[in-house]
């Protein structure tokens, strides 16, 4: 439950100290607004706002997509002018009940492309955005209108960079010399799907980014809360992201939800607790420390939660500058490698 008798101010934490090296000193956090304003309402989301500002990060997350444009119209009504704001532009929008959600339909054709950002904008209240995806591939859709449109809307200024989500590799290289050749903005980010148990991304992914130059945003660190470590194997939750009554429950469990990697879980966790840490603390300092990502390279992680005190408790980890011991470091790899025959592709 969201506590109310403490102000933000008295909650939130002291300002972050500038760690003296390593790859996390330059690995920062940026906050995903998918769970606004359910089960984080109004008051709730400006709470765990302020808290993540307060630690020093600026940087925002949020789609037209989520909860039905909902999260865009809650953050608009609280106010974001003080943050770096990331928006998206989706394959499924304007979706209509005959077709499969997952099933792209035209959603980024050139004129809903510039539908979607400008009606971001406005609901946003704000200007323009920092940060612009596309969201995931439209391959009904030439690209190359696409892209079109994604470069008059930053001559209108309406963004100031932009990048994919759920693209291959090999699409991700064809788009960015496709803009190259035209002489458009290239993208300059690209968010993805990457976690301890999760590292489909590091095969080819985030080495065309690097050759690229391209900055990655590590979506999903926690694998949807599996590495929190509070579920049960033989017990599935009735509602969270891996609902047993939901869609996307259903495709959280696809992923994730084994009994072998449950066993090495509960190793981890039992390696935590030696060291007097937390499971979702120790995945944290994974990503920061351990992952392909670097702070040269300019990458991110993006968290979440599905309360104001797991928000916090995830800003503070994120805050953590101290490496793994090598048991824990064993016991991701030995995670991974159970997981790794069923992970999900990185793209769409």
């Amino acid at each position: 439950m969201v506590s109310t008798g403490e102000s933000v101010e008295q909650s939130a934490p002291p300002a972050a100290a500038t760690p003296a090296g390593g790859k996390s000193a330059s690995i920062p956090a940026v906050l995903g607004t998918m769970s606004i304003p359910e089960p984080l309402d109004t008051a709730a989301a400006r709470e765990a706002l302020e808290y993540f500002h307060a630690a020093g990060f600026d940087e925002i997350d949020t789609a037209i997509l989520y909860q039905g444009g909902a999260t865009e119209t809650t953050l608009g009504e609280i106010g974001v002018e003080k943050f770096r704001v990331a928006a998206k532009a989706n394959p499924w929008y304007k979706t209509d009940e005959s077709h499969d959600f997952f099933t792209p339909t035209y959603g980024l054709r050139p004129d809903l492309v510039k539908e979607q950002l400008r009606k971001s904008i406005e609901v946003l209240g704000v200007p323009s955005v920092e940060l612009f995806y596309l969201h995931a591939p439209d391959r009904n859709t030439p690209i190359e209108g696409t892209l079109q449109a994604v470069h008059e809307l930053r001559s209108e200024g309406l963004f100031r960079e932009w990048g994919l989500s759920n693209y291959t590799a090999w699409e991700t290289v064809d788009i960015w010399h496709i803009c190259k050749a035209k002489g458009w903005q290239p993208p300059a980010v690209y968010q993805g799907m990457y976690n301890a148990v999760t590292r489909e991304v590091e095969r080819e992914l985030l080495p065309a980014l690097k050759k690229l130059g391209m900055r990655f945003y590590a979506y999903n660190p926690l694998a949807g809360g599996m590495l929190s470590g509070k579920h049960k194997f033989e017990k599935p939750p009735e509602d969270g992201r891996f609902s047993t009554t939901s869609l996307w429950g259903s495709l959280y469990r696809a992923r994730y939800w084994r009994k072998e990697l449950f066993d090495e879980i509960e190793t981890l966790k039992a390696i935590c607790v030696k060291h007097d840490t937390d499971l979702v603390s120790a995945s944290f300092r994974w990503m920061r420390h351990h992952s392909s990502l670097t702070g040269e390279s300019g990458d991110t992680v993006i968290i979440c939660g599905s309360s104001v005190s797991q928000v916090k408790g995830n800003v503070d980890a994120c805050r953590d500058e101290n490496p793994l011991p090598k048991d824990l470091v064993d016991g991701f790899d030995a995670a991974w490698q159970s997981a790794k025959p069923h992970c999900p592709s990185y793209f769409k």
